[in-house]
């Protein structure tokens, strides 16, 4: 039996992501998906689907809003969200100035290494970027973790 290569999905700008479309191709994924969404909700996350023609994709953006402290508006984005076959993947960025900051946390062995490993984007956007395949429910609590430390590193 020939084994095929995963794909990129929610390809067609036309298709709004539903959950059933989602669940179509995440299959029993889709349990780890939900737990994940049901989890940066509880955060205060606000998370949605936009489509973005430089990727021609529908990705999953998730967003903390909160009040500064002269009662303005504020919001940073936390991760990006891709639906492929069997799995979704979570891209979380950092700057490189908190890597020593990331490998403290509470965190798996594979999460660290990867962090350890991760080279930069470039010399002049000195960011990490962290992609997480996610397929069962216990391999989203290191992304939870550190969109919690995300959170509370930059909403001060």
């Amino acid at each position: 039996m020939a084994i095929h290569p995963t794909q990129q999905r929610l390809r067609d700008q036309s298709i709004e992501p539903t959950l059933e479309i989602i669940s179509s191709y995440l299959k029993e994924a889709i349990d780890a998906y939900l737990t994940f969404i049901n989890q940066v909700s509880a955060l205060g996350v606000d998370f949605h689907y936009q489509y973005y023609p430089d990727g021609q994709a529908w990705l999953g953006k998730g967003v903390y809003r909160w009040l500064g402290k002269r009662g303005g508006k504020k919001e940073m984005n936390l991760f990006w969200c891709s639906i492929w076959d069997d799995y979704f993947k979570i891209t979380l960025y950092f700057p490189e100035t908190s890597r020593s900051l990331l490998l403290n946390l509470n965190l798996s062995f594979e999460t660290k290494k990867m962090i350890s490993d991760t080279k930069i984007m470039s010399e002049k956007f000195r960011t990490l970027p962290l992609v997480f395949e996610i397929e069962k429910s216990l391999q989203s609590d290191d992304v939870v973790e550190l969109i919690q430390f995300k959170i509370a590193h930059n909403t001060k």
